[in-house]
């Protein structure tokens, strides 16, 4: 986001509502970083049909401290019958692979890399599987 006043949830909402100032929007949701903005972010996210902003609410989401309310608001939405891109079990995914992963950086003994390297594909595979199948049973369409 370029210096300067960052807009509020409200400003920020009002400018995703505009095609010509959406990406600037989905910008400053993903910087306000606060439990309002990551429920916004999830919102927006499900809402955007296109490129480039659907990238930058996705890199909001990915990146917010907030992950545990995302990833419950975009599992909500997976859950039920609103329409939604086969990019969400994509982000869901990742947000399961950041919770489970995030302290456990690869290590640097070659044996022990293969092994976290290993248990790192497993859990994506499970989680995606896991994910895509919700997907399926909702209707939604697959990744």
């Amino acid at each position: 986001m370029p210096s300067g006043k960052l807009p509020s949830l409200a400003e920020s909402a009002k400018l995703l509502e505009s095609e010509t100032t959406r990406f600037r929007g989905a910008s400053a949701l993903r910087y306000l970083n606060t439990r309002e903005a990551a429920v916004a972010l999830a919102r927006w996210y499900l809402r955007m049909p296109a490129e480039p902003v659907k990238s930058e609410l996705a890199t909001g989401i990915l990146e917010s401290r907030y992950a545990g309310i995302l990833q419950s608001e975009l599992e909500k939405a997976l859950r039920s019958s609103t329409t939604v891109s086969a990019d969400l079990v994509g982000i869901l995914v990742s947000l399961d692979m950041r919770r489970w992963f995030a302290n456990r950086p690869p290590p640097s003994d070659p044996k022990a890399q293969k092994a976290w390297s290993r248990e790192y594909h497993e859990a994506f595979d499970s989680a995606e599987r896991k994910y895509s199948a919700i997907a399926a049973t909702m209707g939604h369409p697959a990744r």
